[in-house]
């Protein structure tokens, strides 16, 4: 039996969910294609989610690592750089300031995901899915910079790793600043990140 560790956020920016961090929470403990899934919430801290992506990793010593956010966009985003850069208040109101992800490291590196196939098996299944080419500089592309130069090091460049962003919630566009923006349903984000991990396994 594989591990697969799957990570989401905790809610951010004034909402009271992420959906990220409750996929990640409906995949814990269960079984995908006969490998167990362990699902951790992130915080979102420009301090503390490296130290805790980099615990879960050595705990789980996982063979699939899916990394999750959340993104302003209508459709699942395979991710395919991550940029050593930090902009952005984070949950303790730490701004990245332009600084490093990590010191002396490459400007950008790649995820270690198949994303192509991916990207069609979630269409194959009537959820939207593109690949993308910009995680951003905020903590989504931090925990993707990090987790890829961890296994960089650690030489597991050939381990299933990457990251992916979900859309927002309904319920977190119909109000307010979020007014209009595209949304997908929990239930949708849950089966399509099933559909990447079965197509993983």
């Amino acid at each position: 039996m594989a591990e697969i560790l799957v990570t989401g956020f905790e809610p951010f920016g004034g909402s009271a969910i992420n959906p990220s961090g409750e996929a990640a929470r409906a995949l814990d403990g269960s079984v995908v294609n006969g490998d167990r899934a362990l699902g951790v919430v992130l915080p979102v801290s420009w301090a503390d989610s490296h130290g805790e992506l980099y615990r879960a990793i050595e705990d789980v010593k996982p063979d699939v690592i899916l990394c999750l956010g959340q993104s302003g966009r209508g459709f699942i985003a395979l991710e395919r750089i991550a940029i050593n850069c930090c902009e952005g208040p984070d949950n303790e109101g730490v701004e990245g300031s332009g600084r490093p992800a990590i010191c002396g490291a490459p400007d950008g590196l790649f995820s270690q995901l198949p994303l192509g196939c991916l990207k069609d098996a979630v269409n194959r299944a009537g959820i939207p899915a593109e690949i993308s080419n910009s995680a951003g500089t905020y903590l989504c592309n931090y925990v993707m910079y990090g987790l890829l130069h961890y296994l960089r090091e650690a030489g597991s460049d050939t381990l299933a790793a990457g990251f992916v962003h979900v859309p927002s919630l309904p319920r977190q566009v119909v109000t307010g600043k979020g007014r209009g923006k595209p949304s997908m349903s929990q239930d949708l984000i849950n089966e399509a990140v099933r559909v990447m991990l079965s197509t993983l396994g």
